[in-house]
């Protein structure tokens, strides 16, 4: 999210971590499987769709299910027969459920809904892209980074689009009156703040065996420049998670705004900051953090928004790392130097929380500061103390025993420990968990 420290850190929009939502409302369950089935009106705006979420019950009794509120007009039953009531609390969406369910008892929650999807989503008369805030565009939860399901996506637009969601690609079909459905599998549990899709009136470029790019308002030429980077990223990042791409394919898309935000298979990049590459190379960065993100934010993702930093400090870490090799040495120290300005000017303000702090930042930027700007900090730090080979091995045995789930510093701690033979509770005491 968010790419590059310096872009991540002048800027006081975009991802908003939370609003966690109370402990009363967090449901007690946990989602299995999304079907969703989306039609996009790109000449009226609204968005319409049906979606079937398979969920498991986690307590005896419960009869309330809990989600982020969005515009979306929703009208709900259980299991397709009895209906559900739905109110909105706060920041919260909340289906009453008709009848009580056991512990470990499997139901469906049928939706139906249709509206004009307001933050972070993108839609105009040519395109419809999502941001963080992909439950603006159905019904979940991002406050709960830690549930992981699977999804099922159906988009049907006008003929001639293309598109592109998470997962693999399984059918185009016609769908009658000049629309097609497109249909996607993800088959990986993923939160679902990372099902984000995008469609449009986009050309297509291709940068090598599974790697694409989506845009529209370029030159192939422009195109090819900007993201030309891509593959040796892909190589560097699978050599030091030592595990390949997650998915089989990735596809970026060029977006006038409302981008820099990382999705299962597929990132929207902002045009501004990757026009910069055409002038200077080097300026790969938030492109080289959105991949990152692939493995260090979601093959494995923090449980809860207080580590985010095991998200963004891994992403930005790596993408400063993914500089050094392709660049030399001072590319590298450039982005801690960054880092390090970020994590100063929240000293200076009189903020310096642990990284895995539970508290109440005073702003977003505070945040940043230290989720995007001291983590990257104590990993080279920890690079420093560990030596290269100690570190590395242990970036790869996090990435290798945590893949698929949702991860704590404890995570990270310990996969460094058993890479180094060494205990290193007192830095991490230090850095990550405070007093």
């Amino acid at each position: 999210m968010k790419s590059t420290v310096a872009v991540a850190l002048a800027c006081s929009i975009g991802l908003v971590f939370g609003p966690v939502a109370s402990a009363d409302l967090m449901p007690a369950f946990k989602p299995i499987s999304y079907d969703v089935r989306l039609t996009p009106d790109f000449a009226t705006g609204v968005l319409s769709g049906v979606e079937y979420l398979r969920f498991q019950s986690l307590s005896d009794g419960l009869d309330v299910l809990s989600f982020t509120a969005n515009p979306l007009a929703v009208n709900a039953t259980l299991d397709g027969l009895a209906g559900v009531t739905v109110t909105t609390e706060g920041n919260r969406r909340i289906f009453h459920l008709p009848r009580r369910l056991a512990n470990g008892e499997v139901a469906t929650l049928v939706m139906s809904f249709a509206g004009r999807p307001r933050r972070d989503v993108v839609f105009t008369p040519d395109e419809i892209h999502t941001d963080y805030f992909t439950c603006e565009a159905m019904i979940c939860d991002v406050d709960r980074p830690g549930d992981r399901a699977t999804l099922q996506l159906a988009l049907t637009l006008p003929t001639g689009m293309d598109a592109v969601a998470p997962g693999e690609f399984v059918s185009r079909e016609p769908a009658g009156s000049g629309l097609e459905t497109w249909r996607w599998r993800e088959d990986r549990p993923y939160p679902s703040y990372l099902y984000g899709f995008a469609a449009g009136r986009y050309a297509r470029a291709e940068l090598g065996p599974s790697l694409g790019v989506l845009y529209s308002g370029e030159t192939p030429e422009r195109v090819q420049t900007m993201f030309a980077n891509t593959a040796h990223m892909v190589a560097f990042y699978e050599s030091k998670a030592g595990m390949k791409l997650p998915e089989s394919h990735y596809t970026q898309v060029l977006v006038d705004h409302n981008g820099n935000q990382e999705d299962a298979s597929l990132s929207m990049i902002e045009k501004g900051p990757a026009e910069h590459v055409l002038s200077d190379p080097r300026a790969d960065g938030m492109i080289a953090h959105e991949l990152a993100h692939q493995w260090w934010g979601n093959l494995l993702t923090c449980s809860d928004w207080k580590e985010i930093w095991l998200n963004e400090g891994m992403a930005g870490f790596m993408t400063a790392a993914y500089k050094e090799r392709q660049w030399d040495r001072a590319a590298y120290d450039h982005e801690i130097a960054v880092a390090q300005k970020a994590w100063d000017a929240a000293k200076k303000s009189g903020l310096d929380e642990p990284l895995s702090w539970s508290g109440t930042y005073p702003s977003l930027r505070d945040e940043r500061r230290i989720a995007y700007g001291k983590s990257m900090i104590f990993l080279d730090t920890l690079r420093t103390e560990l030596g290269d080979d100690a570190f590395w091995r242990g970036v790869r045995r996090y990435t290798q025993a945590n893949a698929g789930r949702s991860v704590t510093a404890k995570d990270l701690q310990k996969a460094f420990e058993a890479a180094s033979g060494r205990d290193l509770s007192t830095i991490f005491q230090n850095w990550v968990y405070g007093n």
